[in-house]
């Protein structure tokens, strides 16, 4: 009798493998064999490589060209007309060679430009040689432009906020997703469990009645009991088929087979709430701040108001006696508006030779055009501040939404720490009552099936707790997800 109640107890105890593997363990695996969650990792990494793109800072634009011109039978008047002097006498024949390279310098504002070139011509014919260099700078002024580095850094930080917000996310929803699918695996074995102790119950039942023959097979009770015992049977088999499923999941899904797992950690439900919301809730007070910056670029695009200087030099030497050529001195100064602009280009040039001569030259352009984007403009302006009120509201929801939710999972927090309370309770509860039964047993005052009876009650609770302790982790992933 001793030895088959410590077998009872060893069954008892064998419910949970102790070689199996931990949580930790469990979704690890899961994560490498995991299609979907590589799809996360891939996700995440090419937003990583955007924000990478996005932090290349503008540089300085060098742009080198050469433009090399053979002059094989050009008129010297034509070269005259290209403005491309040879020294041969007119309506001689030239033949030689032609290279200008050009070099443009752009500042990392966009706004400066530096142009230079050295045009060099080899005149066969005539054996001379004349360089032609240039030198050319602008700058424009913008009274009312709108940095886009301030626009371009504010969505730098909420794409950053967003992309690892996505991630962790996505992490710790991959976990949960891991204890659920451990869960239903407990689940149905403590519902095959009790099953088959109904069964066993109810054949006893059944098989007690036919030894006594008290009561007729064909008389209600009977048949009740019977009726009630192929419906457990069915019940069972149904969650046999449930249990394969769920292990074929868990099998699927983490790329290991069903072994049980160990003891579970105690889950953490520590709420960390801030004053000003979570990652969520920061985007959208940013997203506030990118809409107003959207609607300024807007308002600046429409009333465009700049001055641009610019200045260039360029001049012609023969190398054959370098007393002949030209020289050329311009500026220029400009205001642009809305739909009107002004602009004045002083400049003189200057000729020498056997005699030297100077010209001043100055050219006014004034530019109005009406305006036919007024209506456009006016819409879109609207949207922009339509926009800044859209984005302000779903800040405010954010914010409450945070502020109800915090709430919500203080008090599931709350409802866990006491349903522990209470299963820890009940466990020690029910210790002390198998306890007591193996004392009686042992006396002979109680019977060997009680003592079972108290074994299956002690496994069923361990089903509850584990489960319980398992809801507890899901819980402690969905806090972890709100302190983001």
């Amino acid at each position: 009798m001793n030895r088959r109640l410590l077998l009872l107890c060893a069954t008892a105890l064998s419910l949970f493998s102790l070689s199996a593997a931990t949580l930790d363990d469990i979704v690890a695996s899961a994560k490498e064999s995991s299609p979907s969650y590589r799809s996360t990792l891939l996700t995440y990494e090419q937003g990583l490589l955007t924000l990478e793109e996005k932090e290349i800072e503008d540089v300085t634009k060098v742009e080198v060209t050469t433009t090399v011109n053979p002059l094989d039978g050009v008129s010297a008047n034509e070269k005259k007309a290209s403005s491309q002097t040879t020294g041969s006498a007119d309506g001689d024949t030239v033949y030689g060679i032609s290279v200008t390279p050009e070099v443009s310098v752009t500042l990392p504002d966009e706004r400066t430009v530096i142009t230079g070139s050295v045009g060099y011509i080899a005149d066969y014919t005539g054996g001379k040689t004349t360089i032609n260099p240039a030198l050319g700078a602008s700058y424009t002024y913008k009274f009312n432009d709108y940095d886009d580095d301030v626009l371009t850094d504010l969505q730098y930080s909420i794409l950053q906020y967003s992309t690892e917000r996505t991630f962790n996310e996505a992490d710790l929803t991959f976990r949960k997703t891991v204890i659920s699918t451990i869960s239903a695996i407990l689940t149905a074995e403590q519902g095959i469990e009790k099953l088959e102790k109904e069964i066993s119950d109810m054949e006893k039942t059944i098989s007690d009645l036919d030894k006594l023959g008290t009561v007729s097979k064909s008389s209600v009770t009977y048949m009740s009991n019977v009726n009630s015992l192929a419906t457990l049977r069915q019940q069972h088999e149904a969650y046999l088929k449930q249990y394969g499923n769920a292990k074929e999941s868990y099998r699927v899904f983490t790329g290991l087979e069903w072994d049980g797992i160990e003891e579970l950690p105690m889950p953490d439900l520590t709420l960390t709430t801030y004053e000003n919301g979570n990652t969520s809730v920061l985007i959208e007070s940013l997203s506030v701040t990118e809409a107003e910056e959207l609607h300024a670029q807007t308002v600046a695009e429409y009333d465009p108001s700049a001055m641009s200087f610019g200045a260039d030099a360029s001049g012609s030497v023969k190398l054959a006696d370098g007393t002949t050529g030209s020289l050329a001195l311009s500026g220029s100064i400009g205001y642009t508006g809305r739909n009107w602009s002004l602009s004045a280009a002083p400049g003189v040039s200057v000729t020498y030779g056997d005699t030297t001569k100077t010209t001043p030259s100055l050219t006014i352009v004034g530019k109005w055009a009406n305006d036919t984007t007024s209506k456009a403009e006016e819409i879109d302006r609207r949207q922009k501040k339509l926009a800044i009120t859209e984005a302000q509201n779903d800040y405010t929801a954010a914010l409450t939404e945070y502020t109800s939710q915090s709430q919500e999972l203080a008090l599931s927090a709350m409802e866990w720490n006491f349903s522990k309370a209470q299963a820890d309770a009940n466990l020690s509860y029910l210790n002390a009552v198998l306890a007591n039964k193996k004392a009686l047993f042992e006396n002979g005052i109680v019977t060997e099936s009680e003592v079972n009876d108290a074994l299956f009650d002690i496994s069923q609770a361990e089903y509850d707790y584990k489960i319980m302790i398992l809801e507890g982790l899901s819980l402690e992933c969905d806090l972890r997800i709100f302190a983001l």
